[in-house]
């Protein structure tokens, strides 16, 4: 939930509120906070559809929509749903819709294929949402704006100092505190019911998933390709340096310093290669020096000529002589290309388990948000738009 929360606190307005229909959607990477999946359901749309209109005229400016345009629902049927065979009327729906959205305006980006694709979903949830409210009430999580403040709470106690810095920040350019922020967005209505919920699936869903490391290690042995490394490009090669700066104006003297102590390098590494990352660490201008002065896998015009030809020009373990570019004096060493390899399950033991939890969690979101729906004779008379096929390539 840590991420949902950074969202929550940095996220637009207007996305904010397209979470309310998206919120509890079987496409979503997770169901845990309506927030997340409306940007995922955003961008998803985003790569099927134009985001501006292909016959505007010079000078033209993109304008917001009115939700309550009747010809961008033109595609509607009179009753788009049936909830214990209570009709829902198209017109009901859209009225919803109109106080859901700042100002009763979509933004210029919601063309009408992305509304059209977007609708059945917003209806599900518009449909969903009532069901699943009732059956947390009935659980004991009742949307309030203590319930919502004490968890937001919870979870910034959670954040690294790095993180409260950012946020706070962020909210200072607002004139916002945390706390007052906080309390923003628990008297948030909508926050309130995603929230509820949230902690229902949590309660009769994400605390009874148990995934064992035997579990974890059978998807491993199964899925092992998944975990492998990619080999070096084709034509790379693997280099470090260490870097002795010496800028183009710098002085003569400065220069022939800094020349000096790249050879005296040179020849310390001569004697005893093994030092290389310990010095590059130490002496190394370059921010590469960090890591040992590994470059990692590089290809020819990725490096300034008079480096790329030095480090071409060598074999594996091989040492160059003191390298003159603009940026100053490096000691190159050719390092070993690598193999794709199979990382080791220790290695990624934690996410599978988290990959297997996430999974199981959504599935089981969805047989829950399904068995609501059967048990209120749910009908939704809108579907998804059918994705055409791409064209097959023509026959050679």
């Amino acid at each position: 939930m840590k991420n949902e929360l950074k969202f929550v606190f940095c996220t637009a307005a207007v996305v904010a509120s397209a979470a309310y229909f998206c919120g509890c959607d079987k496409k979503a990477e997770t169901s845990k906070q309506a927030e997340t999946v409306a940007v995922k359901e955003i961008a998803d749309a985003k790569e099927d559809v134009k985001l501006q209109p292909t016959d505007m005229k010079a000078g033209e400016t993109v304008q917001s929509i009115d939700v309550k345009d009747a010809k961008i629902w033109a595609f509607l049927p009179s009753v788009v749903a049936e909830v214990n065979g209570k009709k829902i009327t198209k017109q009901e729906f859209i009225d919803f819709v109109a106080t859901q959205v700042p100002g009763g305006k979509f933004p210029p980006m919601m063309t009408p294929e992305m509304l059209q694709s977007l609708t059945p979903r917003m209806i599900k949830t518009y449909v969903d949402m009532p069901l699943l409210l009732n059956a947390a009430a009935k659980a004991g999580f009742k949307p309030s704006k203590e319930l919502m403040v004490k968890s937001l709470n919870e979870q910034f106690a959670k954040f690294s100092p790095q993180e409260v810095a950012v946020i706070k920040a962020q909210l200072a350019q607002q004139n916002k505190t945390i706390e007052s922020y906080i309390a923003e967005i628990a008297s948030n209505k909508q926050a309130q019911d995603s929230f509820a919920i949230e902690k229902y699936f949590e309660k009769e869903i994400a605390s009874k998933i148990k995934v064992t490391d035997v579990q974890a290690k059978a998807f491993y042995d199964k899925n092992k390709d998944m975990f492998k490394t990619a080999d070096d490009p084709a034509g790379s090669i693997r280099a470090s340096h260490i870097l002795i700066s010496a800028k183009k104006d710098a002085k003569p003297e400065e220069i022939a310093a800094a020349k000096a102590k790249a050879e005296a390098i040179l020849a310390q590494l001569k004697k005893d290669p093994k030092q290389f990352e310990a010095i590059a660490k130490k002496e190394s201008a370059c921010p590469s020096g960090q890591n040992g002065g590994s470059l990692g896998a590089f290809g020819k015009g990725q490096m300034v000529k008079e480096f790329e030809d030095a480090a071409f020009a060598l074999k594996d373990g091989q040492l160059s002589g003191v390298v003159k570019t603009d940026f100053g004096f490096h000691i190159i060493r050719r390092d070993s290309a690598k193999k794709g390899e199979i990382m080791p399950f220790e290695k990624v033991k934690d996410g599978i388990i988290e990959n297997l939890k996430n999974q199981e969690y959504r599935a089981k979101v969805e047989a829950l948000i399904a068995s609501l729906e059967k048990a209120a004779k749910v009908k939704i008379f809108v579907n998804e738009p059918v994705k055409m096929p791409a064209p097959a390539a023509p026959a050679k």
